[in-house]
């Protein structure tokens, strides 16, 4: 199935009105297009930037945008009505999204996603390692655990740009969420678990 990635914050406009021209050009062109997978990432970044939140102030036009693409959530017609998508979103703060984006019968499920397995950041590693050319020993002494597949592509970027192959060199470089905002990281993980 197609992916279809979509910005919400592109569809803010500084000019009334535009908001919605926007809004509704979106969902023509989404009902038009062959069903596939629709992908909101990062949705509350999102919804702050394009103003569709609860606390927007311009005069109602980010309110009925939001209002177009909350109806569209519960009927996400695919194919000029003949199917549907599959709509998913990430966030990282479920809990900065408005009450109107959360409420039941918004989304069939919501999960929660923690960091990945040693062996699916095994494979991250070997990916980045060959990538930016490091000899195929680098990182073999790392604990990657609680480390995201960014922060090892950082660490093999690192390496790279110092020409060094020693992870314990370039690895002091990065800011490991899980070390140094082990509280955020956390608190988040425990009212995610409890929302899902």
């Amino acid at each position: 199935k197609p992916l279809y990635v979509v910005d919400l914050g592109s569809v803010a406009n500084m000019y009334v009105g535009q908001s919605q021209a926007r809004a509704r050009r979106y969902l023509k062109v989404l009902k038009s297009v062959p069903a596939g997978i629709i992908m909101l990432d990062e949705i509350e970044k999102s919804l702050s930037a394009s103003g569709t939140g609860s606390a927007s102030t311009d005069s109602g036009s980010a309110q009925q945008s939001n209002a177009y693409l909350l109806d569209y959530l519960t009927n996400p017609i695919a194919d000029s009505g003949n199917s549907f998508h599959v709509v998913m979103a990430t966030s990282n703060d479920i809990f900065k999204l408005p009450a109107e984006w959360t409420r039941a019968g918004r989304w069939d499920a919501i999960s929660w996603f923690g960091y990945p397995s040693q062996r699916t950041l095994l494979m991250v590693l070997k990916k980045y390692r060959d990538e930016y050319g490091l000899p195929k020993t680098f990182g073999k002494e790392a604990n990657l655990l609680q480390m995201t597949p960014a922060e090892i592509e950082s660490v093999c970027r690192i390496a790279a740009t110092l020409e060094t192959d020693a992870w314990k060199e370039a690895y002091p470089y990065v800011p490991v969420l899980s070390k140094f905002r082990a509280d955020d990281v956390n608190e988040m993980e425990k009212r995610a678990l409890g929302f899902a």
